[in-house]
């Protein structure tokens, strides 16, 4: 399989490269600045990884990452740009920065006939708010959290738009923990039993297996 990764440097991007090259996994990798670009255990040299410098805010960018292979699936681990990784900053993107990366990438997969995408969303967003425990509610309606919601919102309204023949999946992580990757995630539709927690690394496995297995084809789930 050939992944193209968005959001290749963040913190759950760059373990969804590094993941996916431990399953032999070919990795094509849209970064704004390559040099910056070192996720951790990951040789940048390694054949079956291509990094391309760009943005997917950028057709012309997104249409690079798509040539000269064929992609078979895409993961969308974008988040808000902030100044810290404290995620009570305001964010410096466009509440829109999200959305309009997936549209561009949709409207490519479109072109090149790729037909799985997966999203890291968030758990709260969407169908998921109501089952959010009350402070978290209260966090997203009154602090900067709000406009990490209102992009991620966004998002995943744009992959619900996608044309037929797109195959999305959702993930709507709990709160997002640095561990190791050993254990199993849960998905879940109405969030019993959720952990308030989950390491990324879980995270990024189930978004490499949404992209080969059935289960969760047009379904938005909490991760946890």
């Amino acid at each position: 399989m050939h992944v193209l990764v968005l959001g290749a440097s963040g913190r759950t991007g760059s373990l969804v490269v590094s993941q996916a090259l431990q399953r032999k996994d070919r990795v094509t990798a849209l970064v704004r600045n390559p040099d910056k670009f070192q996720p951790a255990g990951v040789n940048l040299n390694d054949p079956l990884l291509r990094v391309i410098k760009g943005t997917p805010v950028d057709k012309a960018d997104l249409r690079k990452a798509f040539s000269g292979y064929k992609i078979d699936g895409v993961v969308v681990a974008l988040n808000s740009t902030r100044p810290n990784d404290m995620p009570w900053t305001k964010p410096t993107s466009p509440t829109n920065m999200i959305e309009t990366a997936v549209n561009n990438v949709v409207a490519e997969m479109t072109v090149a006939g790729t037909k799985r995408i997966s999203l890291v969303s968030s758990w709260g967003v969407g169908s998921s708010y109501p089952t959010t425990p009350f402070p978290v509610r209260i966090a997203m309606m009154y602090t900067n959290l709000n406009y990490t919601h209102q992009a991620l919102t966004l998002a995943e309204e744009a992959l619900f738009k996608a044309p037929p023949g797109i195959e999305w999946a959702i993930a709507r992580p709990s709160a997002l923990g640095d561990g190791k990757p050993d254990g199993q995630y849960k998905v879940t539709d109405d969030c019993r039993g959720c952990r308030w927690a989950v390491d990324r690394a879980l995270v990024a496995r189930f978004c490499l297996d949404a992209l080969q297995k059935d289960d969760w084809v047009n379904k938005a789930v909490v991760v946890t």
